[in-house]
C-alpha cells in the first residue's frame, strides 16, 4: 500500500503520507507501478524522503522544479529538511537563475506521472447562484449594512452601534489617521473598496472628527466606486460617545429596512469574483488542497467568472512559472517583475526573506525553503492563462484568472483582494487558521485530514481523499464549485459562524 506520493517524473523526493521509522519501506505510484526504498532514519509525517542519492551542491527537486540545494550528500531514503537542504538564493552558490548554475533534471527514480496541474472537462448545465444585483453593476452573496470607524479612536461609537442595532455588520478599521501619504492613501482604497464590494447594502462611517482622513475624503473615494447610500457622522460634533450611538442608530434604522426588502435573484458564475488564499500551510497544501483549488479556479474562469491569486513573497521561487503563465508576455512578464521586486524590497534594506520564511510552523510541518513553499502556493491558480495584473486592493475590472500584489501575510492579502471586489474567499491551510472577514465569507479548506477533523470547528472543506485515493482532483474541484454556489446561495461558512472579522492594511512604512 502506498505511503508515499511522488509529484512529478522531474523529482527526486517524494512525500511520506504516513510517518515512516527507520529501516521502514518508503512506498510510491508512478505512472500505475509501485516503487519503494527502505528509509535510513525515520521520516515524519508529510516531511520529504530521498527518492535517490542526491550528492552535495545538487538541486533537489519537487512539483518537477528546483527547491533548494542538498547542503551535503544524501542517500536514498534520507529525510530532507532543514538539515540537509537550503533554499537556492541564501545558499552560497547563488540562486538558481545564476548564469554560472546551469539546472539538469535529476535523474527520476521511475517513469512519468502525471503532474499535480490537472486539466479538466465538465459537461454538466452552466451553473447559477442566487445574488443580490445592485445599482452600480455589482453582485452580492450576502446583503451587509456595515458601520465603520472613520479612524482607530471612534472604533468605540462604531462598534456599539452595530451591538446595538439587529443586522448591522461592524467593519473593524485601525487605520485613518497618523499615516505616511501613501498609507493614507492605501488605506482609503481598501476600506473605500470594501464599503463597495458587491455583499455591502449601505454603510455608515462614524469618525472621531479630527483624524487625517476627513469626511469628504472618505466619502469621495467610495463615490469613485459606488452610488450605494453611505453616510458619515462625527464623535466630536454629535457629543460623545452614546450621543453618536443613537444618532448612528437613527441613521442606520432605514438603511437596514431598505436591505432587508433586497432579494436574491438567478445569477451566472461570471458574476463571481473568488479570491484564493492560503495560510498555515503544511506539505498537503501543495500537493492537495491547493491542486483542488485550482482545478476549481479553472472551472470558474471557464464559465466566464474570476479568481484572483496573491501573496506576492510567497511567489518567490515560482515567479518563472507564472510568467510562463501569462496569457500575453506582457502580462507574465509585470507579474515576474512584481515577484523579483518583492524579493529585492527586502534586499535592499539588508534582510533575506528566506530568514522569515517558511515560517517555524511550516518548517514543522515539513516545508523547508520558500521555493518549496511557492511552488505548492502557486497551485491554486490553476492552469489557465493570467488575464492582468492588479496593485494591492485595485479594483477588478476584468474577467478570468488575475494576479494581485500582496503581501504574504494572509489578513491583509484576504482584505486586498476582498476591497478588489471579491464575493468570497477560499482560504487553504494545513495546520489551521480561524481567519475571517466582516465583509465576505472566508472558506477554510484542508488537506490534513487530521486538522479536518481536530479544527472541525473552523474548517469547512476537507481535500484529503485526493491524498488517500478515494476521490480524484477532478471529483474535489466540482465538489467544491458546488460547494461555493451553496456558499454564495447564503448558506455561512465556519468563519462566520464563529464572528471571525479580522482586519489588515498592508503598509508602505513597514512594508517587510
Amino acid at each position: 500500500m502506498p505511503n508515499a506520493v511522488y509529484l512529478s517524473p522531474m523529482d527526486n523526493v517524494v512525500t511520506v503520507t504516513r510517518e515512516i521509522p527507520s529501516g521502514g519501506s518508503i512506498t510510491w505510484l508512478s505512472d500505475d507501478k509501485e516503487y519503494s526504498i527502505t528509509a535510513c532514519q525515520s521520516i515524519p509525517l508529510y516531511h520529504k524522503a530521498a527518492a535517490s542519492a542526491i550528492p552535495a551542491g545538487a538541486p533537489v527537486y519537487k512539483y518537477g522544479q528546483p527547491i533548494g540545494l542538498a547542503l551535503t550528500n544524501i542517500p536514498a531514503g534520507a529525510h530532507v529538511h532543514t538539515q540537509n537542504l537550503a533554499s537556492g538564493p541564501a545558499d552560497t552558490k547563488g540562486p538558481f537563475s545564476s548564469a554560472d548554475q546551469k539546472l539538469q533534471p535529476a535523474p527520476a527514480p521511475a517513469a512519468a506521472s502525471a503532474t499535480c496541474r490537472n486539466q479538466h472537462t465538465d459537461s454538466r448545465t452552466v451553473p447559477t447562484f442566487q445574488g443580490y444585483r445592485r445599482s452600480d453593476g455589482r453582485v452580492g452573496i450576502r446583503n451587509h449594512v456595515l458601520v465603520m470607524a472613520g479612524s482607530v479612536c471612534s472604533s468605540v461609537a462604531a462598534k456599539k452601534i452595530a451591538e446595538r442595532l439587529p443586522d448591522v455588520t461592524y467593519l473593524y478599521n485601525p487605520n485613518g489617521c497618523a499615516q505616511t501619504t501613501a498609507d493614507t492613501e492605501r488605506t482609503l482604497t481598501i476600506l473605500s473598496g470594501l464599503i463597495a464590494n458587491g455583499n455591502v447594502y449601505g454603510a455608515l462611517i462614524v469618525g472621531l472628527g479630527c483624524e487625517t482622513i476627513q469626511e469628504d475624503r472618505y466619502l469621495e473615494a467610495v463615490r469613485r466606486l459606488t452610488d450605494k447610500p453611505v453616510s458619515y457622522i462625527k464623535l466630536q460634533e454629535c457629543g460623545g460617545v452614546e450621543a453618536t450611538v443613537e444618532e448612528g442608530i437613527r441613521i442606520l434604522t432605514p438603511m437596514v429596512e431598505a436591505a432587508r426588502a433586497c432579494r436574491r435573484e438567478p445569477c451566472p458564475v461570471s458574476d463571481l469574483i473568488l479570491g484564493l488564499e492560503c495560510g498555515g500551510s503544511d506539505p498537503t497544501s501543495g500537493f492537495s488542497a491547493n491542486t483542488v483549488l485550482g482545478n476549481t479556479s479553472d472551472r470558474i474562469v471557464d464559465l466566464g467568472g474570476t479568481t484572483i491569486l496573491s501573496e506576492t513573497p510567497e511567489a518567490i521561487g515560482a515567479e518563472e512559472l507564472l510568467r510562463q503563465q501569462g496569457r500575453t508576455p506582457r502580462i507574465g512578464q509585470k507579474i515576474y517583475e512584481a515577484v523579483k521586486n518583492n524579493e529585492q524590497m527586502f534586499f535592499d534594506i539588508g534582510m533575506d526573506v528566506r530568514a522569515s520564511n517558511p515560517s517555524p510552523g511550516n518548517k514543522a510541518s515539513g516545508i523547508t525553503t520558500l521555493e518549496e513553499k511557492s511552488l505548492g502556493c502557486v497551485h491554486k491558480s490553476g492552469t489557465r492563462p493570467f488575464d492582468a495584473i492588479l496593485d494591492y486592493g485595485q479594483p477588478v475590472t476584468t474577467k478570468g484568472l488575475i494576479f494581485m500584489d500582496t503581501t504574504a501575510y494572509d489578513v491583509a492579502s484576504v482584505v486586498a483582494k476582498i476591497a478588489g471586489g471579491a464575493q468570497l474567499v477560499v482560504f487553504t491551510t494545513g495546520m489551521g487558521t480561524p481567519v475571517g472577514c466582516a465583509a465576505a465569507p472566508v472558506i477554510k479548506m484542508t488537506g490534513n485530514q487530521k486538522t479536518a477533523s481536530f479544527l472541525s470547528d473552523l474548517i469547512d472543506f476537507d481535500s484529503s481523499a485526493s491524498i488517500t485515493g478515494q476521490r480524484s482532483v477532478e471529483e474535489l474541484g466540482q465538489d467544491l464549485l458546488d460547494y461555493i454556489l451553496r456558499i454564495c446561495d447564503g448558506e455561512p461558512v465556519k468563519a462566520e459562524i464563529n464572528g471571525a472579522c479580522d482586519m489588515a492594511i498592508n503598509q508602505f512604512a513597514s512594508y517587510c
